[in-house]
């Protein structure tokens, strides 16, 4: 296994004549990406600013490897790899460099660590680092090296279009301003976080629901802003009932939902008991929802079939409020927020 380098971060001091367009092409990065990991609400800088750069990460394939086997190593889909290395159909061969996207980090088990104590200080689940590294039982070594899979911290989380995904984490302890309760139907009249949304997608909502009524659809709201903790005790509950694997591709880690930006809402219907399943998606209420979010500045985020970009399974009762004109462009496209902003 073959890095170009041990660091999770790098800084790039930005000099006199640099624009972001020459800084992202000199480093091969979307300049997309290079935003959203400095909180850049557009192009500009100025001289002798420090931009955060995540390095990518190379692997020089072997004998036997295949797109599926190295995306599996290193947690990456293989459209993904296929993507950011321009590789077409039989063009993988052996010695070649592919670019790995996401940055991993190489740490030696010391004396006395053990594989929680690790866990704690990347701040990655237990089980995450045990299947990464095929770890039995547990059982660890002083001398061994661990690689460690680190998503990219978002370092502006309110910002209006921020991308929340497996690759990009919100702050432990982020909390949107100004969390209101959106004046819509719920199924339960006791008050819980899970009702608040920030107050420029609980307006957006409250117009949806509004033209959803006059429409004789009947939608109810169940689940909004998300803290950080109760992602985490819902994540953990989780994989002791399910497993990492299967918990992993229908649930977020703390820090990797869209809930936590208070600007994503769960909708849901009588028909299907208030539940949250792909059912919704076969009701009246889903069918609306589905052709006319976007008209109010939400998006469907968890698109069917567009699961190895996402991440995450279809699910047609999540929306994210994006704005309307973002979103009335990414449902005319067809495309998920990740291919929207041009980042998968």
């Amino acid at each position: 296994m073959s890095f170009n380098s041990e660091n999770i971060i790098e800084e790039y001091i930005v000099k006199e004549t640099d624009t972001l367009v020459d800084i992202a092409s000199k480093l091969d990065l979307p300049i997309l990406e290079l935003r959203l990991i400095n909180g850049l609400y557009n192009n500009d800088i100025y001289v002798g600013q420090r931009l955060k750069v995540y390095p990518k990460k190379t692997y020089i394939v072997k004998p036997n490897d295949s797109l599926f086997s190295i995306g599996k190593k290193f947690g990456v889909a293989e459209d993904k790899l296929k993507h950011i290395n321009n590789i077409d159909e039989g063009k993988l061969y052996e010695g070649k460099r592919l670019v790995i996207s996401d940055p991993i980090v190489k740490y030696t088990v010391k004396q006395h660590d053990d594989i929680e104590k690790i866990a704690q200080t990347f701040k990655i689940l237990v089980e995450e680092l045990i299947e990464y590294n095929g770890i039995n039982d547990y059982q660890i070594f002083t001398g061994q090296e661990l690689y460690i899979k680190m998503p990219s911290t978002v370092n502006n989380p309110s910002f209006f279009h921020v991308l929340v995904n497996k690759s990009f984490t919100l702050p432990q302890y982020y909390v949107p301003e100004k969390l209101t309760v959106p004046n819509v139907s719920f199924p339960f009249e006791y008050f819980h976080e899970k009702k608040l949304m920030r107050e420029d997608g609980a307006r957006a909502l409250e117009c949806l629901f509004k033209k959803a009524n006059e429409d004789g659809i009947d939608l109810y709201a169940l689940s909004g802003y998300r803290s950080y903790s109760r992602q985490k005790f819902i994540f953990e509950s989780g994989v002791k009932e399910e497993g990492f694997e299967i918990t992993n591709r229908l649930s977020a880690k703390p820090g990797n939902s869209e809930h936590q930006t208070g600007l994503a809402m769960d909708v849901t219907c009588p028909q299907i008991k208030y539940s949250l399943d792909q059912s919704f998606e076969n009701t009246k209420e889903g069918h609306w929802i589905k052709e006319n979010a976007h008209k109010f500045g939400f998006i469907l985020r968890y698109l069917k079939g567009k699961e190895h970009i996402t991440g995450y399974q279809y699910e047609p009762w999540h929306i994210r409020y994006v704005g309307k004109e973002t979103a009335i462009s990414i449902k005319n496209l067809g495309l998920t927020f990740e291919e929207y902003l041009g980042i998968e």
